[in-house]
């Protein structure tokens, strides 16, 4: 198993919007300039977030880039890593979607 790299920055939990065992925010408004490589060994990139509440911090693989018609993005969908499920079970059935805008 792959060891993760330590985040370079988490983005703090108040910065999304909490729905359904869904985080929703703008790409702009957590701060960051893209994704970050989770692993030394392999090219899966996300973002790591960190609890406000309980100071946890967990990453989030990107699954999908999501395209309009013209070839933008539009948004992109992240679910925690299988290691962060392994550590918090509750996350499991989550996800993150962050907006282009």
């Amino acid at each position: 198993m792959s060891t993760q790299f330590t985040p370079r920055y988490s983005i703090s939990t108040e910065r999304f919007t909490w729905s359904n065992k869904e985080f929703f925010a703008e790409i702009s408004s957590l701060g960051v300039r893209g994704f970050e490589r989770i692993y030394p060994d392999a090219c899966d990139v996300g973002l790591s977030i960190r609890s406000e509440r309980t100071g946890e911090e967990v990453w989030f693989y990107l699954e999908t880039e999501h395209r309009d018609r013209e070839g933008d993005v539009t948004h992109w969908t992240l679910k925690p890593t299988n290691e962060a499920v392994r550590k918090n079970p509750g996350l499991k059935g989550v996800k993150m979607t962050v907006f282009n805008d």
